[in-house]
Order: C-alpha cells, then structure tokens, then sequence
C-alpha cells in the first residue's frame, strides 16, 4: 500500500474521531503521566499524524503541542506493529539530523507505540522521550502496549459516545417532525420516556406531563380491563417496537375526557 494511500487512509480515520485540536482531557493526560513515571523518561506524548504536523492529544515534559511532521520521529514509529525504540537518536540514520535531536529538546533517546484502529491503521504513538541514551526493560515496554490500548480504548469509546449523541439528536429530530403521528417510548415498565409533538397534538398531554407516567393513562378503561397495554408492551418487547391503530384516552381542559383515534 501506497504512502499517499495509507496518508490518506489516516487522515479519514482521525476526521472520524473528531479529536484534532480539542482540549485537553484528563484521560488522556493521566496516560502519559503514567508512561513517563513507569518508564522514568522526562517526556511523555500522544502523537497523532496530521496532513503536515505531529499534533500531541497530551503531553507532559515537552511543553509544545504540535511540531512539523518532517521532524516526527513518531512517523517511524507508526509504520511498526510493536514497540520501536531507538536507544541512541545521534548514532540512528533516520533521526541523527533532525532537528528535535540536534536543537530544542535534545531528543536521545525515542521508545513508542503505534496506535492503531480496529483496521490496522496507524493514527501516531504513544511514546516516551529522554535526553539521555537509554533503553526500556521487558516490564516498561508491557506498560508502553497496555498505555497504548488504553490510549486507543479511550479514543473509541470517546468516538462511539459522539455517534450515539448523533444518533439521538437525529432520531429526536425524526420524532419531533412527525406530528401526525404519536410516537412514544418507554422503559422496560411501560413508563414513557419519550412523547412526540405528534403525541402531545393527537393525545393533548405534554411531554413533561407524561414522562415518567405509565402508558395505561392513555388507554381506554376497557382496554385496561383487558390487559392490551400489557399485552402491547410484551408485542414491543419481543419486536423492538408496537404498532397500535386503537381508541385511546386524550386529555381534556377538565382532565381525561373524550377518545382519540
């Protein structure tokens, strides 16, 4: 595969995340303080790979938040699929003359892990950084991984909690938009949770009236009787939705009045 292919594969899956340029967030800070402390290295980062920078999601001893992407040592460590170190940047033909080595931090030494999606693709590292050759024992480079999933871990779990509010936020618009319809939601109790425009319009009980009530207030007392909401319910359960064309109760100025279709 293609560099410009695997660029560009990369650049799609960091838009998916929505994470470039946001604040910092305490997950991923306590993440590198823990690198840094179990590898005992100055500095650790979470570098993530944008078109033209290496932009750090946390970082604790660097003070920078983002550097070109020609100086990233990190663009090397996302091309592996395990730890990559380099014990001695100054004596390594890939990073003796860049410039994180020769000028500003004095980077000498490098130690990172790729994060990676589900698909293989390398988004950056989490890595650790001395001023000083150095090297990681077996045991720190078991924390680096685990750091490193739990880095990724975090940043799905962050991207899933984004579609879900989407996913409501579009769902409560399909709702709200249906006013000719009524269209409830409720918990496993039959307590309503949701109550449409359309409900409050055929059934004339706010949505505020209703949430938290049970949905027996708007059938008929014959319906009641007969167990239909119960029986409505164990429908709803057992296809993931109802479908009801019956009589119910509307809520009049005095109260429960008259029936709606």
């Amino acid at each position: 595969m293609g560099q410009d292919n695997k660029a560009g594969q990369r650049q799609a899956a960091l838009a998916s995340y929505a994470i470039l340029d946001t604040e910092a967030e305490a997950e991923f800070d306590e993440i590198v303080q823990a690198a840094s402390a179990a590898c005992g290295m100055p500095v650790s980062l979470i570098s993530l790979l944008d078109t033209d920078r290496q932009w750090f999601k946390a970082e604790i001893g660097f003070g920078e938040r983002e550097t070109p992407l020609t100086s990233s040592i990190c663009a090397y460590a996302v091309q592996q699929s395990d730890v990559f170190v380099i014990p001695d940047t100054t004596k390594d033909p890939r990073t003796a003359n860049n410039p994180l080595v020769t000028g500003g931090p004095q980077v000498r030494f490098y130690a990172g892990v790729p994060l990676e999606t589900a698909d293989g693709i390398g988004l950056g590292a989490l890595c650790v950084l001395d001023i000083k050759p150095n090297q990681l024992t077996a045991a720190q480079a078991l924390i680096l991984r685990t750091l490193a999933r739990q880095a990724m871990t975090t940043l799905e779990l962050r991207r899933a909690l984004k579609e879900r509010r989407e996913i409501d936020r579009r769902n409560s618009a399909i709702l709200d938009s249906a006013i000719d319809y009524a269209i409830i939601t409720m918990d496993l109790e039959a307590h309503v949770t949701g109550w449409n425009v359309g409900a409050e319009r055929i059934l004339g009980w706010s949505e505020a009236e209703m949430t938290g009530k049970l949905a027996h207030v708007f059938f008929t007392d014959e319906d009641v009787a007969n167990g239909v909401p119960d029986k409505e319910m164990g429908s709803a359960l057992m296809y993931g939705r109802g479908t009801d064309e019956r009589w119910h109760r509307r809520k009049t100025a005095a109260g429960s009045g008259p029936t709606a279709r």
